[in-house]
């Protein structure tokens, strides 16, 4: 099954943008249960002061784009900046 992380850091966004994409312990679960509702098979989320990241699991894995529910749960339309985002997939995810 294909693994993939999406995710954003202090190397590729402001911290103006990380802040508002930081996921707290509260959100965790709505947004577990709105990647699992996206077609997610697997997920863990990983958040804190310098990055987020989504690792995900998915046959469905080029028809997702967690980056979009990421912005959504966060209340941003749009980052602007699609670059901000690392987006992995398979053996470059795991390593």
């Amino acid at each position: 099954m294909p693994i993939a992380v999406f995710g954003l850091n202090h190397n590729t966004a402001p911290i103006e943008v990380r802040e508002r994409l930081f996921v707290s312990e509260e959100t965790i679960p709505r947004l577990v249960r709105e990647l699992q509702e996206s077609g997610v098979d697997e997920n863990i989320v990983l958040s804190t002061c310098n990055r987020t990241e989504l690792y995900i699991s998915s046959s469905k894995a080029d028809n997702i784009n967690p980056t979009e529910i990421l912005c959504e749960q966060a209340g941003l339309k749009d980052t602007g900046d699609i670059s901000l985002f690392n987006i992995k997939y398979d053996e470059e995810a795991i390593s």
